[in-house]
């Protein structure tokens, strides 16, 4: 959620639509489509694609709306200040902004265990050891001080993008010799289809990224919406072909149940082909990149998030100690990477991924109903507007909140069950906290 602010301190000019748009699609498309993409065919069947489309929607909305609010509140923890503007109310921006890093937690286990699945089919290994293994050696590189800058984003996700355009390039010449699979089959339903759209959405998290970095963009008020529709489509473009080609080269109840869906889907469609070389082994290694690197810049992130809460005295005044040496926040960096380590131990991607969504849905939710409230504010003057308006009403908003209010349904039993639980709690110990909520 905060890879802008981080990557915003290194920033030494203004960015163009083109730099925005490479920034937007690198931390769009990250590990999540590695990690989850067989759990999604699982539900949605051939139709997997259709799910990206929806979550293509949903994700553009919700992005006008952080477009416009951040034009006009630009401070760390965005969702928890866009909130705490729009309802004058600290106990729901406070708890909005306790399901934030909640997210983010659960994001960084998510994709750790991910990992676990890759390294698992490589070694062998057992696989919450290697999570947990992966969590504490990215928090030691953020103890160290590492920093991002951008031009690192961008190989990160160079690297993760060719990874991808090898299963897609691969993908089209297996359809080309054996053909496509029925990816009109919604045998799975709709209500399978929609299952996976909330699932999968996890593929689109960061893209709130563009809108949170307008201040960097020249002429953002034309540029920003420019650079949210393009990375998001661009984004549900690949989504949508590696879905298709994917479903193609391999069953999707063998995807469903494969701890690396994609080395799976490029190693069956290699050895039907007749290809000598290690296709699956090295797509591996490309997935442990991706999913070892979100998770370094989710270690980063999410911390930050926890220390700008800590700054409105949301927090003990010990989360906003900084190192003097390494200017890391390492009390945030600790807790959030001690919470990521306990749900790693769970081991259960689909529950943590929804977990994720589940407060990721809720966050957009209120960012989008933020965003409605404020339209009826006199003083409430942002740099630019969403498109889709009537008057004051922002259709983009309402749509976009009630889209991640459906998403955020299908979310699971025990993930809804779960994610109340954490709300409840940030509710006492914001009450525990505050006698004058």
């Amino acid at each position: 959620m905060m890879r802008s602010r981080f990557i915003r301190q290194h920033l030494k000019k203004e960015l163009t639509l083109f730099d925005a748009v490479v920034y937007g699609m690198g931390i769009i498309i990250g590990a999540g489509i590695y990690a989850l993409i067989g759990k999604g065919a699982g539900l949605a069947g051939n139709a997997l694609w259709l799910s990206f489309v929806i979550g293509g929607f949903v994700a553009l909305f919700s992005g006008f709306s952080y477009a416009e609010l951040s034009s006009a509140f630009s401070k760390d923890a965005a969702e928890y200040n866009f909130t705490k503007h729009a309802t004058r109310n600290r106990m729901f921006s406070f708890v909005i902004g306790w399901l934030t890093i909640f997210a983010g937690i659960a994001a960084m286990a998510t994709v750790s265990t991910g990992f676990a699945g890759y390294f698992h089919s490589l070694t062998g290994l057992p696989e919450i050891p290697v999570a947990v293994g992966l969590l504490f050696f990215c928090m030691v590189v953020n103890l160290l001080g590492l920093k991002f800058s951008t031009r690192l984003v961008v190989l990160t996700s160079i690297v993760q993008v060719i990874g991808l355009m090898f299963v897609i390039s691969l993908g089209m010449t297996y359809i080309g010799k054996f053909g496509m699979a029925d990816i009109f089959d919604f045998s799975k339903g709709i209500e399978g289809i929609v299952a996976a759209s909330s699932l999968m959405f996890f593929a689109y998290i960061g893209f709130e990224g563009i809108a949170n970095m307008s201040e960097e963009i020249r002429n953002s008020k034309k540029v920003v919406p420019k650079a949210l529709i393009i990375s998001i489509i661009g984004a549900t473009v690949i989504y949508i072909l590696i879905a298709i080609v994917s479903v193609s080269m391999a069953d999707y109840g063998a995807l469903a149940v494969s701890e690396a869906p994609l080395a799976l889907a490029v190693s069956t469609a290699s050895v039907k082909l007749g290809y000598a070389m290690p296709t699956g082994f090295l797509l591996s290694i490309i997935a442990l990149f991706a999913t070892a690197s979100t998770v370094l810049i989710g270690s980063i992130m999410t911390s930050r998030i926890l220390y700008g809460m800590r700054e409105d005295h949301s927090f003990p005044e010990s989360l906003g100690y900084i190192h003097p040496k390494n200017n890391v926040p390492y009390m945030s960096v600790l807790v959030t990477s001690i919470f990521a380590i306990v749900l790693a131990a769970v081991g259960n991607i689909m529950l943590l991924a929804n977990l994720t969504n589940f407060a990721i849905f809720a966050a957009f939710f209120s960012v989008n109903f933020s965003l409605i409230i404020l339209r009826t504010d006199a003083s409430f003057k942002p740099k630019f507007r969403a498109p889709l308006s009537i008057g004051n009403i922002s259709i983009s908003a309402v749509v976009g909140a009630i889209s991640c209010a459906i998403l955020l349904s299908k979310s699971g039993n025990t993930a809804i069950t779960y994610g109340s639980l954490i709300m409840l709690a940030g509710i006492i110990y914001f009450m525990s906290q505050n006698e004058n909520p």
